[in-house]
């Protein structure tokens, strides 16, 4: 095989580039013809998504490894050099937001793990204020096993989804009393909604300006009696 022709090593990586789709629809148990009869529109479009970037991350990664070996092989040329910078930068295009993404989730579904220790939660929240992943810090606000301190100042977060976690489940009654009075009515009617909050807070929320404040102020005090 004369790799260092262009056009043998396209036709080589688009092979592999097909032939590594196959494997993850086998992998993945897709069944593609099915695929257009999916009630779901998002998960056939992601299903094709994550085809054509399976597709196209091995067709560059073939293109770049057998770039190198050309010019490893001292078969120097400006296409061989442009057909290894265009396998680098579609490498880079699809590794970096998928790390990204892996990372993100890592943190979400750790922040979600309840028989975390305090010094391990405390090892996620600081992981998840460093990358601003915002839904991490919610859920990781309210984990039983955070520290008090840390709660309290999250409740002053300028990320409204905290606030709103936090308001629905905290045992905290200064907490529960500050964020009744938030100005966003998410945040109001997480107050509203948590079985702790003392009943005087609970007659303010009744009177609330936003409807679904009052609604779920009522619905909880009903519950209640």
């Amino acid at each position: 095989m004369k790799l260092y022709k262009v056009k043998t090593r396209l036709l080589f990586s688009i092979a592999i580039g097909l032939i590594s789709v196959l494997l993850y629809i086998l992998i993945e148990g897709i069944e593609p013809f099915k695929l257009m009869g999916v009630s779901n529109i998002l998960y056939a479009l992601w299903i094709t998504f994550r085809i054509i970037e399976t597709f196209l991350f091995f067709s560059a990664l073939s293109l770049t490894i057998t770039s190198i070996f050309v010019l490893y092989t001292k078969h120097k040329s400006r296409k061989i050099n442009i057909s290894l910078t265009i396998g680098i930068i579609i490498i880079l295009i699809i590794v970096v937001p998928e790390v990204y993404i892996r990372q993100r989730n890592n943190i979400i579904k750790k922040s979600e793990d309840k028989t975390l220790n305090t010094t391990q939660v405390i090892k996620v929240y600081k992981k998840a204020i460093y990358r601003n992943n915002k839904k991490a810090i919610a859920t990781i606000a309210v984990h039983p096993n955070l520290p008090d301190s840390i709660q309290e100042n999250l409740s002053d977060s300028k990320i409204m989804e905290v606030r709103r976690s936090i308001a629905w489940d905290t045992k905290s009654q200064e907490i529960l009393k500050k964020l009744s009075t938030d100005k966003n009515w998410e945040v109001r009617q997480g107050v509203a909604g948590n079985k702790l909050t003392p009943k005087e807070i609970m007659d303010k929320l009744r009177n609330d300006t936003n409807k679904y404040v009052r609604d779920m102020a009522n619905n909880t005090i009903q519950h209640r009696e």
